[in-house]
């Protein structure tokens, strides 16, 4: 099935916008998240990236 250029365009531009509303909701949860519960998450996070063997890109 041939789709036209108009038909192309609304469907970029709605994935576009279902991009835009996960990146707000998941900022929503960050600003939402306790200050110690994240300090603890990114210290776990941290130790984990910087004692991994994994070659760094």
């Amino acid at each position: 099935m041939v789709k036209t250029y108009k038909e192309r365009f609304i469907k970029i531009v709605k994935a576009i916008n279902s991009d835009i509303l996960k990146q707000h909701a998941q900022l929503k949860k960050q600003k939402k998240l306790n200050f110690e519960a994240f300090s603890f998450l990114n210290k776990v996070y941290l130790q984990d990236f910087y004692s991994s063997e994994e070659p760094i890109l």
